[in-house]
C-alpha cells in the first residue's frame, strides 16, 4: 500500500493498493507500475492505447464488463484504457465468445489480434494454422540424422577392418589354412599350422574383433539405408494436413547376415 498522508490534518487523504508479481520485479517494469502509483495518488489518469483487431466486422467490445465499441468493416478498434490489467470480452453472432485479460502501459500503444471461432467449429478448424501444428517433417529430419549417425558407424567398422589385414599372425595363419576352410573357424577348433599358443591366442582375438565390426558394420549399413529411405519419403510426401496418411505407406524391412544385407521395401496405396 501506497498513502498521501496530509501532516496538517493528520489524515490519509489517498491510498494504492497494488500486488507486485514476482515475475514484474525488474526495473523497469517497477519503474512503470510505480509511476501508475504516483498518477494515482495525484488523481491524474495515465492512459494507453490498444488497437483491436477481429476477423469480423460489427463485432462488440467489452472492456471490464462495459460495452466499449463495435469493430468497423475491417474489424478494426481502437479504445484508450487507463494504464493496468483490463479484461477484454469480443462477441459476434454465430460465434463463439472471446475473452482475454490485457495490461495496458502508460503513453504506449498495443495491439490485440482475436480470431472468433464459428460457432460449434473445433478448435482445430477455428484457429488459423501457422503450418506446424501436424506437420511430420521433424520425424523425416529426426530420421535422416539417424541414418546418417548409423553410416557413420558402417563407415568406421569397415576402416576398423580392413586394418586387421595388417596383423602379421593372422596373415601368416590365413596363408596356411587350406583353400576352402575359414581361418577363423580354424583357429577357433585349435588348429595350430604351426604357429605358437601365443600366437595362435592373436589369431583368435584378431577373429573376435573381426566378428565384431562385421556385425557393426550391417547394421550400422543397415540403419544408415532405412532411416534415411524413411525420412527422405516423409519429407517428400508430408503435406501437413495428413490427408493422404491413410491411403499410402512405405515399409522398409532390413535383412541381414554375416555374408550379405538386403532391404525389402513395399509401398501400399
Amino acid at each position: 500500500k501506497v498513502h498521501i498522508y496530509n501532516a496538517e490534518t493528520k489524515i490519509i487523504e489517498r491510498t494504492v493498493e497494488d500486488e507486485i508479481p514476482i515475475a514484474e520485479s525488474e526495473r523497469d517494469q517497477l519503474t512503470e507500475r510505480a509511476t501508475r502509483w504516483v498518477a494515482d495518488l495525484a488523481g491524474v489518469r495515465l492512459t494507453g492505447t490498444v488497437h483491436i483487431r477481429v476477423n469480423v466486422p460489427g463485432a462488440g467490445v467489452s472492456i471490464d464488463d462495459r460495452p466499449a465499441g463495435m469493430t468497423d468493416s475491417k474489424g478494426a478498434l481502437q479504445v484508450q484504457l487507463g494504464a493496468g490489467d483490463h479484461s477484454v470480452e469480443i462477441t459476434a453472432k454465430g460465434y463463439a465468445p472471446y475473452q482475454q485479460d490485457i495490461s495496458i502501459i502508460a503513453n504506449h500503444e498495443a495491439t490485440q489480434e482475436v480470431y472468433l471461432q464459428p460457432e460449434g467449429a473445433s478448435p482445430e478448424l477455428g484457429t488459423p494454422s501457422d503450418g506446424s501444428s501436424s506437420s511430420l517433417s521433424w520425424l523425416g529430419w529426426s530420421l535422416v540424422g539417424l541414418g546418417v549417425a548409423g553410416a557413420a558407424v558402417g563407415v568406421t567398422s569397415a576402416i576398423l577392418i580392413s586394418g586387421l589385414d595388417g596383423d602379421q599372425p593372422f596373415d601368416r595363419y590365413r596363408s596356411m589354412v587350406p583353400k576352402g576352410k575359414d581361418a577363423c573357424t580354424e583357429a577357433d577348433a585349435g588348429e595350430t599350422y604351426g604357429l605358437t599358443g601365443a600366437e595362435l591366442g592373436d589369431v583368435k582375438s584378431t577373429c573376435s574383433s573381426a566378428s565384431t565390426y562385421e556385425l557393426l558394420f550391417w547394421v550400422g549399413l543397415a540403419v544408415g539405408v532405412v532411416s534415411t529411405a524413411a525420412g527422405i519419403y516423409i519429407l517428400l510426401t508430408d503435406d501437413d494436413d495428413g490427408s493422404d496418411a491413410d491411403e499410402t505407406a512405405l515399409t522398409v524391412t532390413p535383412v541381414f547376415s554375416s555374408q550379405r544385407a538386403l532391404l525389402n521395401a513395399s509401398l501400399s496405396f
